[in-house]
């Protein structure tokens, strides 16, 4: 087996301790994923603890592809690792680190053994591929980081948000940031609740169970129809005003 490694070490602009719990919060999987890798969560992680694992669907090329991976090894405040159980690499193993540098910044360190399919074989026609990947992607990841970590400064108290339309290309993206910055999020569905968070909705008859609204310190509102699923036709448009002037 041919195996390589990877590294990259960024500067965040938080300590140590914070930084580590930002990636143990729901969300942060999501938030570290580049838009343009189409990956697919099918089972989120929870936690990071030995023994956890994540599932997702990656496409390599045209071609849908499962990955497994499995926590192996956890030290408080300081690093976790994931290792691939099943998926497109012969060996692939992650090391996440996060190290003190003073009270008020620390630094994020990214450590991958893997190795292609195919030995040294796959390795000659796709190594150079393969790192550049791993290059662009984290590039993208420690950025991600760095911007929504400096961003959960400006508002340190932890808020009850309720959602509307979070399954939405932005509702999804935002529920995560705010699930990493330390807020509870609640969701109002209007489908079949995938877990306590979701709250049944029906935005026509304007059902809903008013109790599972007490707490509530923010809402955001981003329920309604697609504006770019469709034709613009009168009728189209007459469905996206209902969608949102109904259901606010």
């Amino acid at each position: 087996m041919y195996v390589s490694q990877f590294r990259k070490r960024s500067l965040l602009p938080v300590d140590a301790a914070t930084a580590f719990a930002w990636h143990e919060r729901p969300g942060a999987l999501q938030r570290l994923m580049p838009p343009w890798e189409q990956t697919q969560v099918i089972r989120p992680p929870n936690g990071l603890a030995p023994g956890t694992r994540v599932e997702l669907k990656v496409r390599i090329g045209p071609f849908p592809k499962r990955w497994i991976a499995e926590h192996t090894r956890y030290m408080p405040a300081r690093e976790f690792q994931d290792v691939q159980v099943a998926g497109p690499f012969a060996k692939f193993e992650h090391t996440h680190r996060i190290l003190p540098r003073d009270e008020k910044s620390s630094w994020l360190e990214d450590e991958i053994d893997y190795a292609p399919p195919g030995g040294w074989l796959g390795n000659y026609f796709s190594g150079q591929f393969i790192r550049q990947q791993l290059q662009r992607m984290f590039r993208y990841r420690h950025a991600m980081t760095a911007a929504d970590l400096a961003a959960h400064q400006w508002g340190k108290t932890a808020m009850k948000v309720l959602v509307t339309g979070a399954s939405g290309l932005v509702g999804s993206a935002l529920c995560a940031f705010l699930t990493t910055g330390g807020h509870e999020v609640l969701r109002l569905s209007r489908s079949a609740p995938r877990d306590a968070n979701d709250i049944p909705w029906n935005p026509e008859t304007g059902d809903i169970t008013p109790a599972r609204l007490e707490g509530i310190d923010a809402v955001i509102h981003l329920a309604g129809e697609n504006i770019a699923g469709a034709r613009w036709t009168a009728k189209v448009k007459q469905r996206i005003r209902d969608s949102r002037v109904v259901g606010t």
